[in-house]
């Protein structure tokens, strides 16, 4: 960005906030059009495409990092990172889609009046054993000498980071689109 287009967002952004601290909801058209191209230009990067470039580009990224630390320090044992925390989501989905098929008997409804059935309580039980041994692996490691502190930092952020774009691609992705609509996703 070279000095004129610099000078000019900082220009547009201050208006916009001397218009907000003054109090004055409407803004001259000409900004109000740069509004709305953001707007589209923002709505328009969300795309399914996008998201799942997006996605994959982080979870390579947590994939990288767990590799690295494994690499860099000539010692393979925090690549169980990667099994544990990929293994973690899967009791959630495994039991979700099976709630979502299962019918009540002769009444062919689907509601429990909001009670979780046990079997849901120990799916989640389950995923959150598997995300805590995921972090308490490298940190046991490192306790033991095993591995060294940069293996140790590499490999937790790298199994947080794969983890969570496993929930995030699950949420992007989920079958209820109604629920995205709110966040213009």
């Amino acid at each position: 960005m070279d000095g004129v287009e610099r000078n000019y967002c900082n220009f547009f952004f201050s208006k916009i906030v001397w218009h907000l601290l003054q109090g004055q909801p409407r803004l001259s058209p000409h900004y109000q059009s740069h509004i709305v191209v953001s707007h589209n230009s923002l709505t328009s990067i969300m795309n399914p495409l996008n998201k799942i470039i997006f996605l994959s580009a982080f979870l390579a990224f947590g994939f990288l990092l767990i590799l690295l630390s494994c690499a860099l320090y000539n010692n393979w044992l925090p690549l169980w990172v990667i099994a544990v925390f990929l293994v973690a989501p899967l009791p959630n989905i495994i039991l979700s889609s099976i709630e979502n098929n299962r019918d009540d008997f002769l009444t062919f409804s689907n509601d429990h009046a909001n009670t979780p059935l046990p079997l849901q309580e120990f799916a989640k039980f389950f995923t959150g054993l598997l995300i805590v041994s995921g972090v308490a692996l490298p940190l046991m490691l490192y306790h033991c000498w095993l591995i060294d502190l940069g293996s140790l930092v590499m490999s937790i952020t790298g199994g947080l980071i794969v983890y969570s774009d496993i929930c995030v691609f699950i949420w992007f992705f989920s079958e209820s689109e109604e629920e995205n609509d709110d966040f213009n996703f």
